[in-house]
Order: structure tokens, then C-alpha cells, then sequence
């Protein structure tokens, strides 16, 4: 769902906190791999409102000190 279903009267404000939420989580779990296995590769799959413009995932992982690597962007039809 994108922010615009979402509609007005808080419903939008509430759907950023749990898209933020969601974000940190995911990128928790891509720090926690990596801490443990430094040489690993990490592969996440996710919708693009968690990578489009370098926010929500990417900028979660550059918070707990990981530079985000490369971004692939599969579309489906």
C-alpha cells in the first residue's frame, strides 16, 4: 500500500511510524548477520518504499553504522 491509500485523520502518520519500524527492523536483522559473518553477502527482498530514494532501509542501516551496499531494483509485472 502507498501512503496516499492511506488517507488523512492520522492513518498516515501511523502508517510512516510502522513503515519506519518496519525499516529498522530489516536492516537490525541485515546488522546482525553482518556483525557475525563481516565477509558475508546480504541479500534483502523488499518493496520499494524500503530503498526508493536511499531512506527507510539504507538509512536505518547507515544509523546502526552499515553503509548500505548496492540496490537492485526488480519490478514485477
Amino acid at each position: 500500500a502507498s501512503l496516499a491509500e492511506h488517507g488523512s485523520g492520522g492513518a498516515a502518520e501511523r502508517f510512516i511510524a510502522a513503515q519506519g519500524l518496519w525499516d529498522r527492523a530489516m536492516a537490525e536483522g541485515i546488522a546482525a548477520v553482518l556483525a557475525a559473518r563481516p565477509a558475508a553477502r546480504v541479500v534483502g527482498l523488499m518493496g520499494l518504499g524500503h530503498v526508493e530514494g536511499g531512506n527507510g532501509v539504507a538509512h536505518q542501516l547507515a544509523a546502526l553504522g552499515h553503509a548500505p551496499g548496492q540496490i537492485a531494483r526488480i519490478r514485477c509485472p
